[in-house]
C-alpha cells in the first residue's frame, strides 16, 4: 500500500442504462455480529486517537493488519512510525514505508528487543493491544503488560481491549479477567487507568441499566436496528455491564 493517497484520474464514464456493480461479502461481514462489529469500531476509535507524526506500537497486529490500513487511509492519521508485532506468521505484510512488521515475534518475552537492539526504536507514544491478553495465562499477561510499559515513553498511552469475565469463558481464551482483577494487574504494571469504554454487551444485561432517556432512544432505534447493533452502541455508555472493555491507560513516569 502506498503511504500517500493516489490522485484520482479523470476517467471517461461509459454511457449505460444499468450499472451492474454490486456490494460483495469479501471485506465485509456476512452477518451482523456484535463481536465482529466491535472489532472494526475499536480500530476506528483507535485511529481517531492517533495523531500524525506519533510513534505507534501494535501488539497482536493480526494477519490483515487492520489498524495499519485504517491509519493509512487518511493523511491525518499517518504516524511517523508504526511497528506491528504478531506471534503468528503473516502471509502478506504491508509495504508502507513508515510501517515495520515483525511476525512470529514473541513480544511477551522479547518485547524489550524493539528498543534495545542496535537499530532499536525510541519509546513509543502509544501502544495498541486489542484482544490479546485473554489468549495467555495470568503470569504471561503480567509479562505482556510489563513489556508494554517498557516500550512506552512516560505518560505514553496504552489502549487495551479484552473480554470481561462473566462466568463463561470463550473456548479459545485461556484467561478472561474480571474488571477489578485486570485493573489491579494494570496498576501493578505501572499504569494509571484513565478510562474504560464498553465495546459490546448483551441485550439482557444492557437493557436494565439504561436510564429513562437512554431507554427511550433505545426503543426508537430498535425499530430499525437489531440487538447486535444496539449492544455495541449502548455498551460504550455502560462499561460495567459490557461483555468487553477497552481500557485507556497512561504509563507512569519512572519516578512515580
Amino acid at each position: 500500500m502506498s503511504d500517500t493517497q493516489p490522485q484520482r484520474s479523470k476517467r471517461v464514464r461509459e454511457t449505460r442504462r444499468f450499472d451492474k456493480t454490486q456490494l460483495k461479502a469479501a471485506g465485509h461481514g456476512r452477518t451482523v455480529n456484535r463481536d465482529y462489529a466491535a472489532h472494526f469500531f475499536r480500530w476506528g476509535w483507535a485511529a481517531r486517537q492517533i495523531k500524525q507524526g506519533e510513534s505507534i506500537l501494535d501488539v497482536g497486529c493480526g494477519q490483515d493488519q487492520p489498524l495499519l490500513y485504517v491509519l493509512a487511509s487518511r493523511k491525518q492519521t499517518v504516524p511517523d512510525v508504526y511497528v506491528g508485532v504478531d506471534l503468528n506468521r503473516l502471509v502478506k505484510k504491508s509495504a508502507c514505508r513508515w510501517a515495520d512488521i515483525y511476525d512470529e515475534f514473541d513480544f511477551v518475552n522479547n518485547g524489550r528487543w524493539l528498543l534495545d537492539n542496535p537499530n532499536g526504536y525510541t519509546p513509543f507514544d502509544k501502544a495498541v493491544c486489542f484482544e490479546v491478553i485473554e489468549h495467555m495465562d495470568v503470569e504471561d499477561g503480567r509479562k505482556l503488560l510489563g513489556q508494554l510499559h517498557y516500550c512506552l515513553r512516560p505518560q505514553g498511552l496504552m489502549y487495551l481491549s479484552t473480554p470481561v469475565f462473566d462466568g463463561y469463558r470463550a473456548a479459545n481464551h485461556i484467561h478472561e479477567y474480571t474488571i477489578p482483577e485486570l485493573q489491579s494487574l494494570i496498576e501493578e504494571s505501572g499504569f494509571t487507568v484513565k478510562r474504560r469504554i464498553g465495546t459490546f454487551a448483551s441485550k439482557p444485561e444492557i437493557r436494565p441499566s439504561l436510564d429513562e432517556h437512554e431507554r427511550s432512544v433505545y426503543e426508537r432505534l430498535e425499530e430499525w436496528f437489531g440487538g447486535d447493533v444496539l449492544s455495541t452502541i449502548f455498551a460504550s455508555l455502560h462499561p460495567d455491564q459490557s461483555r468487553n472493555n477497552l481500557w485507556v491507560c497512561e504509563r507512569k513516569s519512572d519516578e512515580g
